[in-house]
């Protein structure tokens, strides 16, 4: 068996597990909007944005994406779906984007979005490369707050390399130690207020699902113009996304948050919704987890 395999295996039984937690939470499981109660807190909230990449990773499904997660074997699997193989491949596209500024300018974008909540009072915005979770039980312990929002951005390919993926994905920490339990134990779902995530797919026009070699040699033509172009809308729509979702209600939630009478359909290889649909941009929610996604497919280059 292919370590590709053994690692997507074993992240579906982990994932398959924490399904399987979810309904035993002792507490409210994440939100996808914030409560009153958890905005009307005396002080300001410290801010930890997490970049743990340096360049686009190779090879990772959407779902792979999102997960309300600070649990270190599963990123280990995602970490060991991604090595090797798929690093050596990815490289002639890495090659043709470099100087790209990822991190510099999606850590600005959020940065602006927190500065701005009407409720959040950020303080102390923090970047970081280290998202385990041992890490940020260390910052929540070091903070001066009482809560701590963190935010978990990656982008990659998908697994096919028909597409690019950004993803964002925030978690409202709350700093107090839960009664009768450790004090990792604000890392679990359980105890975590709110969660979302969001994602930008962004895919080739007609791309050649039996020929990765042939899509991945697509995105890194002309200075891999078609690259950039798609994690620039991660970078420009993703933190708009998210600026409105934490000044939502939870009717305002509910309104895409649950299926009413729209058709259960299946995008980027998750079942869900279609929101809405403007220009050549569709907003599509997830069925597990109700992440965010925005959908573009792009034009084909004129260089």
């Amino acid at each position: 068996m292919s370590p590709r395999v053994t690692a997507t295996s074993g992240l579906a039984a982990i994932l398959t597990l924490l399904a399987g937690n979810y309904c035993l939470a002792k507490t409210a499981t994440p939100k996808n909007y914030v409560s009153e109660d958890t905005r009307n807190i005396v002080g300001g909230r410290k801010v930890v944005i997490v970049i743990p990449q340096t360049e686009l990773m190779p090879g990772i499904a959407a779902w792979e994406l999102g997960e309300a997660r600070f649990n270190d074997p599963l990123e280990d699997l995602i970490n060991d779906a991604k090595t090797a193989r798929g690093e050596k491949f990815i490289e002639p596209l890495r090659a043709a984007l470099r100087p790209y500024d990822f991190d510099v300018r999606m850590f600005a974008a959020l940065k602006t979005v927190v500065e701005q909540c009407s409720w959040m009072r950020a303080q102390d915005i923090e970047l970081t490369r280290d998202g385990s979770g041992k890490n940020i039980e260390r910052l929540l312990n070091a903070s001066d707050t009482r809560q701590m929002l963190v935010m978990v951005v990656n982008y990659a390919t998908d697994f096919r390399y028909d597409s690019i993926i950004v993803s964002v994905e925030a978690s409202l920490l709350v700093r107090q130690i839960p009664r009768g339990e450790h004090s990792e134990a604000r890392l679990r779902k359980d105890y975590i207020p709110y969660f979302q995530a969001f994602r930008s797919i962004v895919e080739l026009p007609d791309p050649d699902h039996s020929d990765r070699e042939a899509d991945l040699a697509r995105w890194s033509a002309a200075n891999a113009s078609q690259a950039r172009a798609a994690l620039d809308f991660g970078i420009q729509r993703l933190p708009a996304l998210l600026a409105k979702n934490l000044e939502a209600t939870q009717a305002e939630t509910q309104t895409w948050r649950g299926r009413n009478d729209r058709k259960t359909v299946e995008r980027a290889g998750m079942p869900g919704w279609v929101v809405e649909k403007q220009d050549d941009v569709t907003l599509f929610v997830e069925a597990r987890g109700g992440a965010l996604n925005l959908l573009r497919t792009l034009k084909e280059s004129t260089h």
